[in-house]
This record gives C-alpha cells, sequence and structure tokens, in this order.
C-alpha cells in the first residue's frame, strides 16, 4: 500500500517506522494508505480554537494563506487542484521554480506543520486555484 500523501496535524505522533508495523505496543500508531489526513485527539486536550477556511491563489502571484491564529499550534495545508502543484514558503518571495525556499505540495495532496503564529506562510501557483488551510491553537 502507498504511504504517499500522508498528512498529520499536531504534534505528538508516532512516525511510521517499517519495523514497526506489527510492533504490539497499543499505543503505536501506524499511518496507512494515501492521501490520509490525521488529527491527533491528544493536542485537543489544551484546544483552544481552530479555524478552517479556503484561500484561492492568483496565478504567478504569492499569497499569504494563514490567518495568524492566535496561540496557533498547528496548520494544515491541502492543494485541492487536480493538476497543479502549489509551492509554499514563508514569505512573499516564494516562487514557481521551488528554489526560493518553495516546497511542493503536489495536487490533491497536503502538509501539516506544527507552526505558532509568528511563522507566516505563503504560496504561489501558475494558475488560479484553492488551498484548504486548517489552523489549530
Amino acid at each position: 500500500m502507498a504511504r504517499q500523501g500522508f498528512s498529520h496535524l499536531g504534534s505528538g505522533t508516532v512516525p511510521y517506522i517499517e519495523e514497526l508495523q506489527n510492533h504490539p505496543d497499543p499505543n503505536q500508531r501506524h499511518r496507512d494508505g494515501s492521501q490520509v489526513i490525521v488529527v491527533n485527539p491528544e493536542d485537543f486536550s489544551v484546544f483552544r480554537n481552530g479555524d478552517c477556511y479556503q484561500v484561492t491563489l492568483a496565478p504567478s502571484t504569492a499569497t499569504r494563506l494563514d490567518k495568524g491564529l492566535e496561540n496557533r499550534r498547528a496548520v494544515a495545508i491541502a492543494n485541492l487542484s487536480s493538476t497543479e502543484t502549489i509551492y509554499v514558503g514563508f514569505d512573499d518571495t516564494v516562487s514557481l521554480a521551488g528554489g526560493n525556499g518553495g516546497f511542493p505540495i503536489f495536487p490533491q495532496t497536503s502538509i501539516s506543520l506544527d507552526a505558532t503564529n509568528r511563522i507566516s506562510i505563503y504560496a504561489i501557483a501558475g494558475s488560479t486555484l484553492d488551498v484548504s488551510v486548517m489552523e489549530v491553537a
């Protein structure tokens, strides 16, 4: 089974480790499948706030994705396009080439970051497309 396109939101997860696939520890979490997003219930023990929204990217224009939610702990970003790769970075100089701090998010995949609201997140794409964002504080 493919393990590509996996995302999680929040800290405290145990990473998928092939050698531990049949590990007897019931607290071991396995990341199976592709295009999966896991939100850790442990993180919500100190849950304060959250926000889910979409941002439309204009062609070849760096756009800020996050709202800087107060006390933010994590951000998940999903590329909703079926054909276009987006590039994310931490300032408005992120480029389509990906060489200027741009990290690719391939079509219909997502990433998550444990990131405070002190970090701004920008994205750029070659055509108009929607990006889904979740912030958790």
